[in-house]
């Protein structure tokens, strides 16, 4: 039996490892980017930001694509209900309708990931169609925590103070909301005071949170503004 060296041994184990793992970083599938992400490369447009957006659209295509097959076996599924009786045909009829958006949408889609594979490749190539709100980052998740720490140490392109410009603006008009929400259910509560004698306690503890979200929502549209400054002074 042949007994191989050990230094030998631990070059062979460590190539092997090494292999595997490049192995498994180039078949490691693209992920979907967040909507901050979305809107940085779309601003700053370089070729391997067209080919990062393609990947992109790619897996929300195949998303709503799996979407309308899901909406039209569940309308099969509801025709075969006896129990559903005379609502069967309108649920059936509302998930073939779903599907076929989901359909136009995958469609479109599919036409913006074509146009930015043209873009990677220096090729001219303009954008589809109804496709600007997916280039605005719709159906994309938000910015990860580390996302976001990466571009408030690093910030420095336009691309980037426009990256960060929208964030705090989509969170300025989620608190206005929030907001909005809270000072309903304090008039709500003080509409039902003479009913419940917690109403008063209750109303004022919905106004101050309703104050409090109004008051984040100020503080996050000047951060917008700030980066929005940097955006008309940087290239």
């Amino acid at each position: 039996m042949r007994t191989i060296p050990l230094r030998f041994a631990v070059v062979l184990t460590v190539a092997t490892l090494t292999a595997s793992w490049q192995a498994t970083a180039q078949t490691t599938p693209p992920s979907l980017l967040s909507d901050v992400e979305v809107r940085q490369l779309i601003a700053r447009g370089e070729p391997g930001d067209h080919e990062r957006l393609s990947d992109h659209f790619t897996i929300l295509a195949q998303r709503y694509e799996a979407d309308a097959r899901r909406h039209e076996s569940m309308g099969r599924a509801f025709s075969g209900n006896p129990k559903l009786a005379a609502a069967a045909t309108s649920l059936r009829e509302h998930c073939r309708q779903l599907s076929a958006r989901n359909l136009e949408t995958a469609a479109t889609l599919r036409e913006l990931v074509a146009h930015h594979t043209k873009l990677a490749s220096g090729q001219p190539s303009d954008p589809p169609s109804s496709a600007e709100r997916f280039e605005r980052g719709a159906g994309a998740p938000a910015p990860s925590d580390e996302t976001l720490m990466r571009l408030a140490g690093e910030a420095e392109a336009t691309s980037d103070h426009r990256a960060l410009e929208d964030y705090f603006t989509s969170l300025a008009a989620r608190y206005e909301q929030d907001a909005k929400r809270s000072a309903a259910f304090a008039a709500s509560w003080r509409a039902g005071g003479s009913k419940n004698p917690s109403a008063s306690g209750l109303a004022a503890r919905w106004d101050r949170l309703a104050r409090e979200q109004r008051a984040s929502a100020v503080e996050a549209r000047a951060a917008a503004a700030l980066h929005n400054q940097h955006t008309a002074t940087t290239r």
